[in-house]
């Protein structure tokens, strides 16, 4: 139902209420079954710090979004 709802595809959780998500961008990609598939890529992440600590913490490259910028970061 969420992939079908939002076209977003739920990965797996990296802290409470949080998740990877990817987006259709990704459709025409190999199937992402591990972390290491995605790493070196950009994320968004919002503009807390516990945001990007995880990612940092899996090695990704985590990119700020202001809350006010969020529903635009993901058009």
């Amino acid at each position: 139902p969420f992939e079908k709802r939002h076209g977003l595809k739920f990965l797996f959780t990296h802290a409470e209420l949080r998740g990877i998500m990817m987006g259709q961008n990704f459709a025409d990609k190999p199937t992402v079954t591990r972390i290491e598939d995605i790493m070196g890529t950009k994320n968004r992440v919002t503009g807390t710090q516990l945001g990007r600590i995880a990612m940092e913490a899996l090695n990704l490259n985590p990119v700020p979004v202001a809350w006010e910028e969020t529903l635009d970061g993901l058009k």
